[in-house]
């Protein structure tokens, strides 16, 4: 495999920072820019430095089979082992690739397996999980956050922050690598993004926040209605282009109404949910299946990749920018035959609520309608724009 040039970049910084005394790192790189491959590629990169084990952490069966699958076409002739629910790892692999849900819980024996001495290289994947105490359990226990320490550790994530005030730099000491979304798809590396908005009559205005973000029970009343789960449809009808489709929605039951809706409507669509007992036939089935739409309840957020996915909406409307950006993500790896994607949000009347929309992702208005334009052509011709006019208030563009 040939590295592409940000992946050669990601691998010197990582090294660079290392010989610098930074020995605990955090990257942030674009979702789909190939974060498993890069920090799959560093157990050679780092032999000479750090000859001994590598523990992967993950923290969804998706991401554990993802990441194990990565970590052995990248390291055909090493020996790659998982250690979830009921696969038991072999403590003297070299890389164990680990569910900080198996490993992470207090006093587990599943951790306790393995050598803190010989295990010199941690990589958290979807590092901005890191403040809960299963990782730090995980972190302590092989000690890569005790001062003065030669191992290294490296935290991965599209979104280096949280929405519950905790800080990332109490645990990574270093920004060692950022490529961004905006480069990713400049560089031709993701495909270009593009926005629709459609506007409903619901009223999200007296929505508590909780934890950072809209109260899902409070949100669920106000948005799960017929008039609204109506026109989720008709815009996806008009503006879509039947591509292949995931839709975000609120709980099970709201991914369940909107599914009715679409089914109602001729659509090949089926709703998905964490403990579903047919998830993984769903999912394959979405896979396997073109034009289709899959309504999940906040199950395909983080770390699920399809490539031939093209179409994202964002039928529950969120103040979290990671999560926004999380699920945004879903739809922009490079594909044969794909040009481009599209992101619908739905525009609720959200009072004084600060809701992320796409347009915010590269620092331009919130309130902007794209109108199925380029995220990224949007960006430069405001830009252009702002040189030449250099006294107009380009924040309130609609």
């Amino acid at each position: 495999m040939q590295d592409r040039p940000y992946q050669t970049a990601f691998g010197e910084a990582v090294i660079s920072a290392y010989d610098q005394g930074w020995h605990q790192q955090i990257a942030s790189m674009a979702t789909g820019t190939g974060k498993t491959y890069c920090f799959s590629r560093l157990f050679e990169k780092l032999r000479s430095r750090l000859p001994g084990q590598m523990l992967v952490l993950a923290h969804t069966d998706e991401l554990c089979k993802q990441n194990f699958d990565g970590l052995v076409d990248v390291n055909p002739c090493t020996k790659v082992s998982m250690e979830k629910a009921d696969q038991h790892a072999d403590p003297n692999a070299d890389i164990i690739m680990a569910s900080v849900q198996t490993v992470g819980r207090k006093n587990t024996p599943r951790l306790k397996q393995f050598n803190n001495e010989t295990m010199d290289k941690v990589v958290v994947d979807e590092a901005h999980h890191s403040c809960a105490d299963s990782y730090l359990n995980v972190l302590a226990h092989f000690k890569v956050r005790d001062e003065g320490t030669k191992k290294l550790l490296l935290g991965m994530t599209a979104t280096p922050t949280r929405t519950d005030g905790k800080s990332l730099g109490d645990i990574y000491k270093k920004m060692v690598y950022l490529y961004s979304l905006r480069q990713a798809i400049e560089d031709g590396f993701l495909v270009k993004v593009r926005g629709y908005r459609c506007t409903t009559n619901s009223d999200i205005s007296k929505v508590s926040i909780s934890g950072g973000d809209l109260n899902a029970g409070e949100l669920i009343e106000a948005i799960d209605n017929p008039d609204r789960n109506k026109r989720v449809v008709k815009a996806w009808l008009d503006l879509c282009e039947h591509r292949k489709t995931v839709i975000y929605s609120v709980r099970i039951d709201h991914a369940l109404h909107l599914a009715f809706e679409f089914k109602e409507a001729g659509i090949p669509c089926e709703a998905v949910w964490g403990v579903d007992p047919d998830r993984g036939l769903k999912l394959q089935w979405h896979k396997n299946t073109a034009g289709s739409v899959l309504v999940n309840a906040a199950l395909l957020i983080e770390g699920y990749n399809d490539p031939s996915i093209s179409c994202i909406v964002i039928a529950a409307p969120t103040a979290s920018s990671v999560k926004f950006t999380q699920m945004c993500g879903r739809c922009t790896r490079l594909f044969p035959g794909k040009v481009d994607s599209i992101i619908l949000t739905m525009d609720d009347i959200a009072g004084n609520h600060s809701l992320i929309s796409l347009p915010m992702l590269m620092g331009m208005p919130a309130a902007l309608d794209l109108q199925g334009q380029s995220i990224t052509d949007a960006v430069k011709l405001i830009e252009e724009m702002q040189d030449e006019h250099s006294n107009v208030d380009f924040s309130k563009l609609k």
